[in-house]
């Protein structure tokens, strides 16, 4: 079945020693529909990202005392505590910046842009004043304090709980000029954008939700309720690590952008305007594909969240969201373990794997769709922007009695993309901040003991290995991913093996001293030796993705009917052979010369005459 699947999928496929040797321009001149170039240099793109498996049904009594207490409880975290009516105040708002806008600034972990460094120190000091102030921050951060904004001589004006204000100094950004901040986005943008956005964070902490900022897979900037209520509560993770690669395909001929004609002797002029012409088309048409860009990877992920994380899940507020996403995550969802739940994590990895190809297709049509070439045929103006860039052309057809046609159209690129497995880490987080635990499965064993009590540590450590330990691939055949490495008494040498179960189709837990471990496979895993682009792990999905590109073709047509009445021809007929006469004559005239025949250029001279300038240039 698997051959069989393969041949098919590769049908169309040619392997380089079987092209024909011809020159790139012979192959794109061929006639027939569909004229391609076969591409041999695979140039692959790729991206990775994460799904978050949460085990729902691991018993409370497994769990050890202290695995409650990793961490710290964000209300701590955020410098926040409770009043005597029982509402979330901020005490400590040095804090509550430093962990925002530290989690704002996940884009540069290295360090805060001086922007938006300031304006944390702006903030901090405007709260710390209306704290001494009042007493309390409960107005401040419900916003009836105002906006803090950038700019010159920006003031908040701060709401005393009797309903009175004060005013304290906004935070006074510099204007900088760009560059200065040691690239990525542009000092004025980032506080424009951070502001309102920390307000907005706080503006729940009456309920006791805290919204805090995360990154998307895409590396943009989002944000998950933390609620300050929660108790920590103790849970494991599967994070299955997916890949998504993408393959050059066949390379032609797409739909038709434009056609015109000229009529004999009319001169046009033509302007060419891809979508790569300004920046919000641009972005709009970019994709994981062929054109990773921030925002493309952006809207991918958004689209995979959605087609992927289940309601249940998604309705949850949980803390350890917060963390995880922070990771990258492409899809939250939720399954048992006990006994080895294999067959529902099995499903749960087939459907993904269908909805993110799914989501490959949609998001590589949507962006598709926005790759608009235009062609006018009449010169326009228009007002350029930086990154506008407009091809023109004049030409003229020079028939005298046809039309002249021309047809533009798109050249299309065909892809393969292909989503795979290629590893899969277990996970801890109790919900409180900094509680995030995560290792590749040689850590399994390290990170159960860590947190189950000793008793439970072998049976939860077979378990997870029963549940990952075999995946189905694109043919719904079932592949060992899992290998057990044996380490000898000195650790200097070692033996791999698939992981086996015994009769009763448990697996041994790794040992405690690190010298029997698991590990995930490397390289391409139940793979076809024919196939002709191997990806690392298990290839779950395979799909062929047609992207416009922002080149165009252009081909001329010659009209078929005369454009000239009996009268017009003739005399075109009669100044064409005036002209064969003229070369005949010239033609004559160069070989009497080179004769050097003087009785006949004598009778040359007599018969078609001399003009007096060339007499008067012999003489």
């Amino acid at each position: 079945m698997a051959n069989s699947t393969k041949s098919s999928r590769q049908a169309n496929d040619t392997e380089p020693s079987d092209a024909p040797e011809l020159p790139v321009a012979t192959l794109v001149g061929d006639t027939g529909p569909g004229s391609v170039i076969n591409q041999y240099l695979p140039q692959p793109g790729h991206h990775t990202g994460r799904r978050i498996i949460q085990i729902e049904d691991m018993p409370k009594s497994y769990w050890r005392k202290q695995s409650t207490q990793l961490g710290t409880p964000w209300h701590e975290y955020l410098g926040l505590e409770k009043g005597d009516d029982d509402v979330w105040d901020v005490r400590k708002p040095e804090l509550l910046t430093s962990a925002w806008f530290g989690a704002r600034a996940t884009r540069r972990p290295s360090r805060l842009t001086p922007a938006l460094r300031q304006l944390q120190v702006e903030v901090t000091a405007s709260a710390q004043d209306v704290l001494a102030t009042t007493g309390s921050l409960r107005n401040w951060t419900q916003g009836r304090a105002g906006s803090w904004s950038h700019g010159g001589s920006a003031t908040a004006r701060m709401s005393t709980p009797e309903g009175g204000s004060d005013s304290h100094s906004g935070p006074n950004i510099p204007d900088e000029e760009p560059g200065q901040s040691g690239g990525g986005p542009e000092p004025l943008q980032e506080p424009a954008e951070a502001t309102p956005s920390f307000q907005a964070s706080i503006a729940l902490l009456d309920s006791g939700v805290v919204k805090f900022p995360t990154t998307t897979w895409g590396g943009g900037v989002t944000e998950v309720d933390v609620d300050l209520n929660a108790d920590p509560e103790p849970t494991l993770f599967i994070i299955q690590v997916v890949g998504i690669s993408s393959f050059l395909g066949d390379y032609g001929l797409g739909k038709t952008v434009k056609t015109f004609t000229l009529h004999p002797g009319e001169t046009a002029t033509l302007s060419m305007r891809t979508w790569r012409a300004s920046e919000e088309t641009k972005s709009l048409a970019s994709s994981i594909i062929d054109s990773y860009d921030e925002s493309s990877s952006e809207r991918f992920a958004n689209t995979v969240m959605n087609e992927t994380t289940d309601t249940a899940t998604q309705e949850k507020t949980e803390n350890w969201h917060a963390e995880a996403e922070a990771k990258g995550s492409i899809g939250i969802a939720s399954a048992k373990v006990s006994g080895g739940g294999g067959g529902e994590y099995g499903s749960s990895t087939e459907e993904f794997s269908k909805a993110v190809d799914e989501s490959v297709a949609e998001h590589a049509a949507e962006a598709s769709s926005h790759r608009q070439n235009e062609v006018t045929s009449s010169s326009e103006s228009s007002v350029s922007t930086e990154n506008e860039e407009v091809t023109e052309r004049t030409i003229k057809n020079i028939n005298v009695s046809r039309t002249l046609n021309f047809t533009f159209r798109e050249l299309n690129q065909a892809y393969t993309t292909k989503t795979h497995l290629k590893d899969v880490r277990v996970a801890f987080s109790n919900g409180n901040a900094g509680s995030w635990r995560e290792e590749p499965m040689s850590g399994l064993h390290k990170l159960i003991e860590e947190v189950i009590k000793p008793e439970f540590v072998d049976e939860v450590c077979s378990d997870i290995i029963k549940t990952i330990a075999v995946v189905h691939d694109i043919d719904s055949t079932p592949v060992r991913v899992l290998e057990q490495v044996r380490l000898d008494k000195c650790s200097v040498s070692h033996q791999v093996r698939d992981a086996e179960p015994d009769n009763e189709c448990h697996y041994l837990a790794p040992r405690a001293d690190g010298r029997m471990y698991y590990r995930f496979k490397r390289g391409a895993l139940a793979q076809s030796q024919d196939e002709e682009y191997p990806v690392e792990g298990v290839l779950l999905k395979e799909r062929q993705i047609m992207l416009a590109t922002d080149s165009v073709v252009a081909e001329a047509l010659l009209g078929t009917e005369n454009a000239l009445d009996g009268y017009s021809e003739k005399l075109q007929t009669e100044t064409i052979r005036d002209q064969q006469l003229a070369s005949e004559r010239e033609a004559l005239a160069q070989q009497i010369v080179a004769d050097s025949d003087t009785a006949r250029a004598e009778l040359f001279a007599q018969v078609f005459g001399v003009p007096q300038a060339v007499e008067e240039e012999s003489s």
